[in-house]
């Protein structure tokens, strides 16, 4: 998907928010409103990747981190957008393909649709620049990697005859690549804040271990969201101020500490699933007609998930105690990875018995431990 950013203002977007320690940009085309183009490719410092292509619009990676396996290419890729260079597109395509042995996935904008349904609205889509993507894949031995979600990707935002729906974004992938990762799957998200919807590809996960769980008593904190509300000052209050004059500093405190639980739980509830439940919400009404009451109805439910996706913000902020960051930024998964650094830093993994060998799993370590023989 396009970024409609420059280079500085890349960077910026990336030190500020994104926290990716690699990145390559490419800068868009013209000025203010006129702005088309600009590409971004980010990843880990974990991730064996480096560069192996770039134009201004494509970007191509080779990941080697699949262990014994080869190395293969995933390649970002932003279509022309104008019709009468949509051949472009294809000739990008055919330019960069790897040898036929080496996997390759490639996803992006690619402006195009594949087949008629793919749009709904609008004027007829021309055959023969579908016909020329179907026979391009084809003869690269691309498959579309299908997806989950609203079929459609881009809305141009208006309602009822006027609206205009296509599935424009995608992920392509050869053999090779589908046999290295068999179980992958792509998401179409919902459209927050643009017309396009971000597609989500998920790879399956080799060597995961399925540890079994000690569910631990959850440790009361007070949290710094709860202070944006205007409620939380008279749940304190009603929790300090006991008609009991007995009652100690302790226990005052823990009388405020089970007021300020149940009113969380009745306020803001889990947070994370509230969240998923409103994207999910957004992603339903998006796949309704687009009349002018269900367009306000999603600009409603964005609004509502800024805010609580500025209270997850401060929730993880918290927990991360990186305070030399600004609050304001949407730095939520750069909070959660540093509070996960510091839960990580805290627990025990393994221990090494008295003979030699290494005991792993949450459940072991605590038999261990606890074991006097």
């Amino acid at each position: 998907m396009e970024t409609k950013l420059t280079y500085a203002q890349m960077n910026n977007l990336n030190s500020r928010t994104l926290h990716f320690e690699r990145f390559i940009p490419v800068e868009c085309e013209g000025i203010g409103r006129q702005r088309s183009g600009g590409l971004c490719m980010l990843w880990r410092r974990h991730v064996d990747a480096t560069l192996m292509d770039y134009s201004s619009n494509h970007v191509s990676l080779s990941v080697g981190d699949t262990g014994p396996q080869q190395s293969w290419q995933v390649t970002g890729l932003y279509g022309w957008l104008d019709r009468n260079s949509r051949h472009r597109t294809f000739q990008l395509l055919r330019r960069i393909a790897p040898s036929h042995s080496m996997p390759w996935m490639c996803m992006g904008d690619f402006n195009e649709t594949f087949w008629s349904w793919e749009k709904s609205g609008g004027n007829t889509h021309r055959t023969r620049c579908m016909e020329e993507f179907w026979e391009t894949t084809t003869n690269l031995n691309l498959q579309d990697l299908g997806f989950s979600g609203n079929k459609f990707t881009w809305s141009n935002g208006r309602a009822g005859e006027d609206n205009i729906l296509v599935r424009l974004d995608r992920a392509f992938a050869n053999p090779h690549w589908r046999v290295l990762f068999s179980g992958s799957r792509v998401l179409h998200l919902p459209r927050i804040n643009s017309d396009h919807s971000p597609i989500l590809v998920i790879c399956d996960h080799i060597g995961s271990l399925n540890d079994q769980k000690i569910h631990k008593k959850r440790l009361f904190r007070f949290e710094k969201m709860w202070l944006e509300n205007e409620q939380c000052t008279s749940i304190v209050e009603l929790g300090w101020n006991q008609n009991n004059p007995l009652l100690s500093l302790a226990e005052r405190t823990k009388k405020c500490g089970e007021r300020l639980r149940k009113w969380d739980k009745e306020t803001f509830g889990n947070l994370g699933q509230t969240i998923k439940a409103t994207r999910d919400r957004i992603d339903t009404q998006q796949r309704q007609p687009q009349t002018e009451e269900m367009i306000r109805e999603i600009k409603v439910l964005q609004c509502n998930l800024d805010d609580m996706l500025k209270q997850e913000e401060t929730f993880w902020f918290q927990r991360s105690q990186a305070l030399w960051l600004k609050e304001g930024d949407r730095n939520t998964s750069f909070f959660h990875s540093k509070a996960s650094q510091r839960k990580r830093r805290k627990n025990i993994s393994r221990i090494q018995n008295r003979d030699g060998e290494w005991v792993n799993g949450e459940v072991e370590v605590g038999k261990r431990l606890w074991n006097k023989k």
